[in-house]
């Protein structure tokens, strides 16, 4: 299994321990501009499937943002939401002290429970060297743990500009990917809103 190179991993906790120290909270934490543009993705991946009673691990879920919208539009939701960056997770158990949070690395550290559904949002968009062999990766090791579907989400190379900030993949390759390597059970939505792509992959 592909690891995070220490660099990028570096660059991934670096920047998020910025953005915090920065912002404290709010949706500029997460690298949103606005409340709007990060609810904006949450509403296409919780399009997945039934969430109301599941039992859902959000992979990179930065100071629990996710985890709000979620509890306020889901019930009996079992949560478990895990980021790399040790400051954030600490405001995210402070912040919602119901839900269990955890500072873990899955691809150093890999999985050791299954859940319903699976999702990330917003992890792709960072510019890491490998950025999609990180995708690849990271869905691939989150796959193994869900037991209906992963949902995650990703900027389009199909795009009129680019930032230097921002990590954009090919929506082809990401799909041909997960046809593979995960599962023939596969939706793809691209450019449902700006340049945003939002991927299910069914069990």
């Amino acid at each position: 299994m592909a690891k995070l190179t220490p660099e990028a991993k570096q660059i991934l906790v670096d920047n998020y321990r910025n953005l915090l120290f920065e912002h404290g909270t709010g949706p500029q934490v997460a690298h949103y501009t606005t409340v709007e543009s990060q609810f904006m993705r949450f509403e296409e991946l919780v399009k997945i499937g039934p969430l109301s009673g599941a039992k859902v691990l959000e992979v990179g879920c930065g100071i629990g943002d996710f985890y709000g919208f979620l509890n306020s539009k889901f019930t009996d939701l079992k949560y478990t939401g895990i980021d790399i960056v040790p400051e954030i997770i600490d405001v995210a158990k402070k912040r919602f002290p119901e839900a269990i949070f955890e500072c873990r690395d899955v691809l150093a550290e890999p999985l050791t429970e299954d859940y319903d559904y699976v999702l990330i949002s917003g992890v792709f968009n960072n510019a890491i060297p490998e950025h999609t062999e990180f995708l690849q990766a990271l869905t691939d090791e989150s796959f193994k743990h869900c037991k209906m579907a992963l949902g995650f989400n990703f900027i389009s190379t199909y795009v009129n500009f680019s930032e230097s900030a921002f990590a954009y993949h090919n929506p082809m390759e990401v799909l041909q990917y997960c046809i593979d390597n995960l599962s023939k059970k596969v939706s793809l939505f691209h450019h449902y809103k700006r340049t945003d792509v939002c991927v299910f992959v069914y069990r």
